[in-house]
């Protein structure tokens, strides 16, 4: 089993920048926000089976006080969204709540 290191984020900085595979790009919570609630539901409900509508999921994550645009990734293959990760502000702290991908696409970002 591989050994997996834990810790508490409380500062974006010490993240270093992630290396995307070609033809791939990594978008975040900007533009046009009333199509990305779609393309977040798609992403989960593919990635992980998980059915959420817009309502919960704008009520639940988007127009809460730990929403953080920053937190917020879409992980795109030729124009179309593959994958996702989501950090939710708490406290003092981040708490990633969500870190999806379509199956097909996880080898080849996983590297």
């Amino acid at each position: 089993m591989k050994s997996v290191n834990t810790g508490i984020l409380t500062n974006y900085d010490l993240i270093q920048e992630p290396s995307i595979p070609f033809m791939h790009e990594v978008w975040n919570w900007e533009g046009d926000k009333s199509v990305l609630p779609s393309k977040w539901i798609n992403i989960l409900e593919k990635a992980r089976g998980s059915s959420i509508s817009k309502a919960e999921l704008l009520q639940n994550y988007v127009e809460t006080k730990g929403f953080d645009t920053n937190g917020f990734f879409f992980l795109t293959k030729r124009s179309k969204a593959i994958g996702t990760a989501f950090a939710y502000r708490c406290e003092n702290y981040y708490s990633i709540m969500f870190l999806s991908t379509y199956a097909k696409e996880r080898k080849v970002l996983i590297y």
